[in-house]
């Protein structure tokens, strides 16, 4: 690169127009090299996050060997803002699969000293360069190439379409009923739904921890303490606690008797709303208002005596206000719904079983998320209204998970005529 060059970039862009670079792919895509000379192609360049961490995850390159890497990317304009940006000692760019800059001025290394592939666009975004790859036929993203749902689903009748996004929406829906069936012939059903409460509360990135914490302070336990504060402090004193006793002795509680889990809350890019000790102040004012009569009691009632879905959702809200109505859209969807279902089912309650599938299906969606808006907007294009409700929404992650985010397009039912 000339010099001053360099400063000309920085003057001219900003690391929002190389992350829009590298979503669209719009760049000479050709014999792509790392700096160190690892010849790779780009299968998935991964979702956008929008916020703290990596730039970009669950990217997925394909090596010459045909193997194929997945993780996270990171982007700078010079690659010394990976040192700039103190990346080099945070754990949370471990992931990171490549760095992609403009310059490569200074080589990258992880948390654990290992260097990271990067990928150096200067001179692959020269619109002679662009022009001359789309016109040899390269595509944005590998994926395309043997993606079939792009032209299956134009020819698919949308009536057709629309049941089978209806159905892998039951299909997800009742994986998750049939782990709460398998719960409850273990745990007394109140701790079943407390546990499922908890675990939604962490979202993705702190689902396990949530759970650990509530074995590790049980539903009987939280009905001891005389208010919201004292559940608080007890699940904050228990979590804290078991972080210590396995720091001190992993693997072993305080007296070496017992496993007692390492509690590792993810912080780095979880919004102020979601961190863990925000949302533990939320759920024990909940636990306050809705225990006496008792979780399973306050919440399968509306459904019981037949609400429609719109009034269950309002009852809901009104339930778990504290924690927002988009969270409370999710726990609903994803926790009380199938749990209602599997409860039904181990309580010999059928009527009860059906009315929690019926009402999924006719559930509002809950909040729009990164995977679903790609699935809409990448997968479905201007089909992307029959995924309707909670159920075509939640047929989107089924399709993603099970499908999509592994590339494995041959085995996806949307590519089928």
């Amino acid at each position: 690169m000339p010099a001053g060059t360099a400063r000309r970039v920085r003057v001219a862009h900003d690391e929002r127009w190389l992350s829009e670079i590298w979503d669209r792919q719009s760049f000479d895509r050709r014999h792509l090299r790392t700096t160190s000379g690892l010849s790779f192609k780009v299968v998935f360049p991964g979702l956008p996050t929008g916020e703290a961490g990596p730039d970009f995850r669950d990217a997925i390159l394909a090596l010459s060997d045909g193997s194929l890497l997945r993780g996270d990317v990171e982007l700078h304009l010079e690659s010394s803002g990976w040192r700039q940006h103190g990346h080099h000692r945070d754990p949370a760019y471990d992931r990171v699969l490549l760095h992609v800059v403009l310059e490569d001025d200074e080589p990258a290394r992880n948390s654990r000293g290992e260097p990271v592939p990067t990928l150096e666009l200067d001179g692959r975004l020269q619109p002679r360069r662009v022009a001359e790859s789309r016109a040899a036929g390269a595509v944005p993203q590998l994926s395309y190439v043997v993606a079939p749902c792009h032209s299956a689903l134009p020819r698919k009748p949308q009536e057709e379409l629309a049941g089978l996004l209806r159905q892998l929406g039951l299909e997800r829906f009742r994986a998750k009923q049939a782990m709460f069936e398998g719960e409850l012939a273990v745990f007394e059903p109140d701790q079943v739904l407390y546990a499922g409460l908890m675990e939604a509360l962490g979202y993705s990135r702190n689902r396990k921890p949530f759970r650990e914490l509530a074995a590790l302070v049980p539903v009987d336990a939280v009905r001891c303490a005389p208010d919201a504060a004292g559940v608080e402090a007890l699940l904050i004193e228990a979590a804290e606690q078991a972080h210590s006793a396995a720091q001190c002795s992993p693997g072993l509680g305080a007296a070496g008797r017992w496993p007692v889990p390492a509690l590792e809350w993810q912080t780095v890019g979880v919004r102020p709303d979601n961190q863990p000790e925000r949302r533990i102040a939320q759920f024990a004012a909940i636990l306050e208002r809705l225990l006496p009569r008792g979780l399973l009691e306050e919440l399968l009632t509306p459904l019981v005596e037949g609400a429609p879905a719109a009034r269950l959702r309002q009852a809901w809200r009104d339930q778990l206000a504290e924690v927002g109505p988009q969270r409370t859209d999710a726990m609903a969807i994803n926790v009380v719904l199938p749990f209602a279902a599997a409860y039904g089912q181990a309580t010999c309650q059928f009527g009860l079983s059906e009315a929690a599938e019926q009402a999924f299906l006719a559930f509002a969606p809950e909040g729009v998320n990164q995977v679903t808006s790609y699935m809409r907007r990448e997968i479905l294009g201007p089909l992307a209204g029959l995924a309707e409700g909670a159920a075509g929404q939640q047929a989107l992650l089924q399709i993603w998970d099970r499908w999509c985010h592994q590339k494995v397009c041959a085995l996806c039912p949307l590519g089928r005529c």
